[in-house]
């Protein structure tokens, strides 16, 4: 698989920057190595089993470029598994968000890869998620992703017991 550096923004714009440039500002070539016409920028996420990942942590992205003439499925799941290792007998399953139907299919072969490569041939950006999962568990497919959504533990007293402390006029 082709992987070469470069960058994409998280709204799905490209910043085309030739590698070995000491700033790229303002250049509109690929990273070298990469065809512009089937070059796609990849924002992959990846989740862990809820099992046994941390709580505080939902999962975490990279992204990368990939040419889809040079891109087969068992190449682009070995790179990231080589780079990203799960769990002992852990086992990937790739998922993308399809934008058009809002779903979130999974790929198990090159033929869907193509199939995924050509519903983005647009905008060149495509989020992928590789969910880590046990084999001996069933696994449950992504069905939905709440993007960046952070939500604070609430650790302190509860406000029920503290009602001494609440406004009583709530309009203030």
């Amino acid at each position: 698989m082709a992987a070469a550096i470069g960058h994409c923004s998280s709204t799905g714009r490209i910043h085309r920057t030739p590698t070995g440039s000491a700033s790229g500002v303002g250049s509109s070539a690929w990273p070298e190595g990469l065809d512009p016409n089937s070059s796609y920028c990849l924002k992959i996420r990846l989740l862990d089993n809820p099992k046994t990942a941390r709580k505080d942590i939902n999962s975490f992205y990279f992204k990368k470029f990939v040419d889809s003439d040079l891109t087969n499925y068992n190449d682009l799941v070995a790179s990231n598994v080589e780079q990203y290792q799960p769990i002992y007998l852990e086992v990937a399953h790739l998922h993308y968000y399809d934008e058009v139907l809002r779903t979130f299919p999974e790929i198990k072969s090159d033929q869907e890869l193509m199939t995924m490569f050509e519903k983005h041939s647009e905008t060149k950006f495509v989020q992928i998620f590789i969910a880590y999962w046990d084999p001996s568990e069933t696994y449950k497919p992504c069905i939905e992703w709440f993007t960046d959504v952070h939500v604070q533990p609430n650790n302190g007293p509860s406000q029920d017991g503290d009602s001494y402390l609440r406004n009583p006029i709530p309009e203030n």
